[in-house]
């Protein structure tokens, strides 16, 4: 699968801190992209407002998302991590059958602005499982089942901008 994605490498553009999202928006409608990835959530910051506690920030980083994907077209897929209650269970924190809705950290602000809800986590030792735990337009509840191999695991070239 590396090869494949390979062809794709020139079209992934990295962003180096700080993370503001009115600029990764602004840099991926000049670079011509319709898909963003924000990994991970609570590391963006806005300009909206420039005193936020971490809530409001998150709010206000959920919002200009929604906006830049209503008004430009946007696809923009955010991770978050995990609430600490569910880091404090070990192991098995990251079992699928142990995570929900509310493992998301700041999961309320997310579950008010997400369109969807995906978690990933484990569903055995080298299995790995996506659960669609929420979706405005379509039944949630859904999995998608995938063997995953560390050992293949490699990181392919990316544009720095």
């Amino acid at each position: 699968g590396i090869p494949k994605l390979e062809q794709f490498s020139s079209r992934i553009a990295n962003f180096d801190p700080p993370h503001v999202i009115e600029d990764v928006i602004e840099n991926a409608l000049d670079f011509g992209a319709s898909v963003v990835c924000i990994d991970y959530l609570q590391r963006v910051k806005t300009r909206r407002r420039s005193s936020l506690d971490t809530r409001s920030n998150i709010d206000s980083v959920l919002s200009t998302c929604r906006d830049a994907a209503m008004t430009y077209g946007l696809t923009i897929f955010v991770a978050s991590s995990l609430a600490r209650a569910a880091s404090k269970q070990g192991a098995d924190a990251y079992c699928i059958d142990n995570l929900s809705m509310a493992s998301f950290k700041d999961s309320g602000d997310i579950e008010y602005a997400a369109d969807s809800a995906y978690l990933l986590g484990r569903s055995g030792p080298k299995q790995r499982l996506l659960k669609c735990v929420k979706t405005r337009d379509d039944e949630d509840g859904w999995t998608v089942s995938y063997d995953f191999n560390g050992a293949m695991y490699e990181q392919i070239g990316r544009a720095h901008v």
